[in-house]
């Protein structure tokens, strides 16, 4: 199956709700070496890893869930930029897989072929069309979306949508009117 396609809202929740709250390492392998302890760990040094393991087999940990969900109003810590709702959290992250800066994203991650455990993601940052509105810190005023951006990676043939949260937004009436030619 291609990464690369255009991605409808049905296609991009399900990038999205593969990865929310779930770590990616646990579906890359099946594991019998790696203890109770270790398994529920978050980060393991090279040094503390199982030396009786091929380096490119041992367990690194599970790293960081994927967490498009910490940016949604209402689930969201303090500090993070967040969409009102989990609908427009879809539909921003449909149109920045769809943008041309997208496309080549998925692109490049379709020919990427990685270590096991490497879950480095592209960043992906795109101008928002149409009225999508977030907040720059969890209780701050809404504001309509100018930017947003999703971190990507694959696990197999699969997206898996790491994080996408609002970037940048329009500050006043005026910003708004020039863009549109008011």
């Amino acid at each position: 199956m291609s990464l690369v396609k255009i991605y409808d809202y049905n296609a991009t929740r399900e990038a999205i709700e593969r990865a929310d709250g779930k770590c990616i390492n646990i579906y890359k392998l099946v594991r019998n070496d790696v203890s109770v302890n270790d398994w529920g760990k978050k980060n393991i040094k090279k040094k503390h890893r199982n030396p009786d393991v091929h380096e490119d087999f041992q367990w690194p940990g599970h790293k960081d869930v994927g967490h498009t969900f910490r940016h949604v109003e209402a689930t969201a810590p303090a500090g993070k930029s967040v969409y009102v709702d989990q609908h427009t959290a879809i539909s921003c992250t449909m149109q920045i897989l769809n943008s041309p800066e997208g496309q080549a994203a998925l692109q490049d991650l379709q020919g990427q072929n990685n270590a096991l455990y490497d879950n480095t993601t592209l960043r992906v940052t795109a101008t928002i069309e149409g009225t999508w509105y977030g907040k720059a810190a969890v209780g701050g005023e809404s504001r309509r979306i100018l930017e947003a951006r999703c971190e990507i990676t694959k696990l197999g043939d699969s997206l898996w949508v790491h994080s996408s949260y609002p970037k940048t937004f329009y500050n006043s009436v005026a910003e708004l009117a020039k863009k549109f030619g008011g």
